[in-house]
């Protein structure tokens, strides 16, 4: 016994002095990189191999590896274990750190990537592109304070590094600084990002932010012809142009994106609101079909598919829709005030004050609710509650914009309802 494990050390000692030969490992090493060069990755991916089979130790081997596992062979994970490698063997090697983070990135494991950058920053802290990283990581992860900080910190090392200059406006965009987005974003495009269709549309939506829909047409417009497959600038055009009124031009940016995103019920519901505003309800009612097969129970479809079947003059399918939407969501509003509208025109001013009077008892403070009521009261003439309740919607819609014309035709018909009384 004490023989065999005499040989067996002998055996492993031969082995070790086979396998552990630091010089034959540089040798490796430097004929990898000549090979790298000339782009023949295969070989130096071999070489690589013998030279850390050579020489363990090697932190550059690891290191390089990890780079063709990355980017020529996609293998992200035997990626991820050479750079925890090589940082292990030479802690302060910071383009390991900083490769590693970019990994990270790709795999979307944004917390680790930050952790990585920063572990690189503290080695080298006047590298541009560790911050932007970092700062592209924290983007990710929410923290947009802090990617603007890093953004910031990129451009004081180089204020004409052009993607930094981009992400922060994108990051002044995030945290509701349009005015600071849009200064930010004519630099980005004035040293390099004019070919980059993100510049414009985040400056789009910084214009549009800033109700300056004209400049935020013209960014859209220019994300469009850089990239026609962007989706998101190609939906706030056709959202821009459709407060500028150009709802065909609306239309037609939104039939481009169904074409990139079939299965997006938004896009369709979307069309659907501009093809009732267009009067071509039919039109409207196919999209809001298919809207709520791609999204079932999508509440906003079933209330706006409503309208578009009342504009048609289908009773039945507009109740049964609104009913729906009701079912869905028992607290929606506006589902709740065109019911009530429904219930009166259609000879039911009993069930249509109960409806609105529950609402109103739910929610005090919706006026529209008030809006119904008054119409109501005046259908069966009840003069004096329907000038009172009239009143009350006035009183709760004067500072909201969105119902200023809701409040002239509030106005309009006190005033007429007045005179009317008083003749009677």
């Amino acid at each position: 016994m004490y023989r065999t494990i005499i040989l067996i050390l002998s055996l492993f000692a031969v082995i070790s002095c086979r396998s552990v030969n630091p010089e034959k490992a540089v040798v490796d090493y430097h004929s990898a990189m000549d090979i790298l060069k000339k782009g023949d990755l295969d070989s130096a991916f071999m070489l690589l191999n013998q030279a850390i089979e050579a020489d363990p130790e090697m932190h550059k081997a690891y290191y390089s590896r990890a780079a063709i596992f990355n980017t020529y062979k996609g293998q992200k994970q035997n990626a991820i274990n050479d750079l925890v490698e090589t940082v292990r063997l030479k802690p302060d090697f910071a383009p390991a750190y900083h490769l590693l983070g970019r990994i990270y990135i790709d795999t979307a494991d944004y917390i680790n990537a930050a952790e990585s950058f920063t572990k690189a920053i503290a080695i080298e802290p006047d590298i541009k592109e560790h911050y932007y990283f970092r700062g592209k990581a924290n983007l990710e992860i929410k923290k947009f304070n802090e990617a603007l900080d890093d953004f910031e910190k990129a451009i004081s090392i180089d204020p004409h590094f052009a993607p930094a200059l981009l992400e922060a406006g994108h990051s002044y965009l995030k945290i509701g600084k349009p005015f600071d987005a849009i200064k930010a974003l004519d630099s980005a495009e004035f040293y390099g990002a004019s070919k980059i269709d993100r510049t414009y549309e985040y400056r789009g939506l910084s214009y549009y932010f800033v109700n300056n829909y004209e400049a935020a047409l013209k960014d859209f417009s220019n994300a469009c012809k850089l990239n026609p497959n962007n989706t998101t600038a190609l939906f706030n055009r056709a959202n821009v142009n459709s407060l500028l009124g150009n709802l065909e031009e609306a239309i037609e940016d939104f039939t481009a994106n169904i074409a990139l995103e079939s299965d997006n019920a938004l896009l369709y519901f979307s069309r659907g609101n501009r093809y009732h505003l267009k009067k071509k309800y039919y039109l409207a009612i196919s999209d809001f079909e298919k809207a709520l097969e791609l999204k079932p129970g999508y509440e906003e479809a079933y209330l706006n598919m409503a309208y578009s079947q009342f504009a048609i003059g289908n009773i039945t399918l507009t109740e049964k829709y609104l009913d729906s939407a009701i079912i869905t969501n028992p607290g929606y509003n506006e589902a709740l005030e065109m019911k009530g509208m429904l219930l009166r025109e259609t000879n039911r001013p009993n069930e249509s004050f109960k409806l609105l009077e529950k609402s109103i008892e739910r929610d005090p403070d919706y006026p529209l609710f008030y809006f119904e009521l008054a119409l109501t009261w005046d259908s069966i003439l009840l003069h004096d509650k329907a000038i009172d309740s009239m009143e009350t919607f006035l009183e709760k819609s004067a500072k909201m914009a969105r119902l200023r014309g809701k409040y002239k035709e509030g106005k309009r018909l006190i005033e007429l309802w007045k005179k009317k009384y008083k003749a009677e």
